[in-house]
């Protein structure tokens, strides 16, 4: 009788602790899901179609709902409800016309409820999406949506201890910025997450790189204070094929995080509307963890025959786009990685 009481007083203790503070492993992905799946591409020549606006007709309305069920049914290929998991989103709208007036990222959080949150930060913009005033505005969940903005999200199971937003260069109706969340897996483990969106300008990466360093020295402040490892993601605009400004990405990284990494060193593209020969790789997974606190999942792949050859490579992957008809979303890659503590 008394092993059976504590057994069920044991139980009865495990049914309180969250899925996050009882596995090593966790999974990260970062989305640029382009105006929340409202914008789409031709299948064929690649090329921009219009935005959606449910207000117009029947068909727009069904179009985004079977995007939208596509999309949920995606993540939940990439997420194991019953882990820790974090999921930065760029380029999230809520509550226009475009999305059917859908509070996406709530309705998000809802799909992998019982014991998620979200937060929204977001550039209220401009006429184009319905608003009047302009400004940055904060959003936080789970239970209330309020406004219509456009900007950077996380949905997570994670409890988040602390936040902070940092506010970019950017330019009048853009979404950069990073979201900061200092998150709590229980058993004195913490990670700091943070998902970033830099400002695109055609042909001027050095604008995307001031928003890096930005980033990296607004952030170190907070991590100095509250020193745990840390997840950088999200859409940097920041090609990893053009050595010379990665390059430069990297040397920032390291001259305030060295031996930061790079997860996702083997991803060759991340743009579902990338031509074949012309890979473009802008979004990213980094890690730092200078006392192994942490580190990625790896497959272990062996070379050669004769004289083989064994290395690890992290366990990174992509998810293409979603296709209805002949108009394809969103146009940036769903790019996920799994983690894991180490004692």
């Amino acid at each position: 009788m008394f092993n059976f009481k504590v057994n069920a007083v044991v139980l009865l203790l495990l049914s309180f602790i969250s899925p996050a503070s009882l596995s090593l492993e966790f999974t990260v992905v970062t989305h640029n899901i382009w105006n929340s799946l409202a914008s789409s591409y031709d299948v064929t020549t690649k090329k921009k179609n219009g935005l959606l606006n449910c207000s117009e007709s029947e068909s727009s309305k069904n179009d985004f709902d079977a995007r939208f069920q596509a999309y949920l049914a995606q993540l939940d290929e990439v997420i194991d409800r019953g882990e820790p998991f974090i999921i930065g989103f760029q380029e999230a709208m809520n509550k226009t016309k475009q999305v059917c007036n859908k509070p996406f990222i709530q309705e998000v959080d809802d799909y992998f409820s019982p014991n998620v949150v979200n937060r929204f930060y977001g550039l209220v913009s401009n006429i184009n999406w319905g608003m009047e005033d302009g400004g940055f505005s904060a959003r936080t969940g789970p239970s209330e949506a309020v406004g219509v903005y456009k900007g950077g999200a996380v949905v997570t199971n994670v409890k988040i201890e602390d936040e902070k937003y940092l506010e970019l260069t950017g330019t009048e109706g853009t979404d950069t910025g990073a979201i900061v969340l200092f998150q709590d897996f229980g058993d004195g483990k913490n990670v700091w997450f943070v998902t970033t969106h830099f400002v695109f300008v055609k042909g001027d990466t050095q604008k995307s790189l001031e928003d890096a360093k930005s980033m990296i020295q607004q952030f170190k402040t907070e991590f100095d204070k509250k020193p745990a490892p840390v997840i950088f993601v999200g859409d940097f605009n920041i090609n990893y094929h053009k050595t010379e400004d990665y390059n430069e990405l990297i040397s920032a990284f390291k001259d305030e995080f060295p031996g930061v990494v790079d997860v996702t060193q083997h991803i060759q593209n991340t743009k579902n509307d990338a031509g074949a020969n012309n890979p473009v790789k802008i979004d990213h997974i980094f890690y730092y963890s200078p006392q192994g606190k942490i580190r990625p999942k790896v497959n272990r792949v062996v070379v050669g025959k004769e004289f083989l050859s064994a290395f690890n490579i992290p366990v990174a992957h992509s998810k293409e786009a979603i296709c209805v008809m002949d108009s394809c979303t969103p146009d940036h890659k769903m790019i996920w990685a799994k983690f894991e503590w180490v004692d």
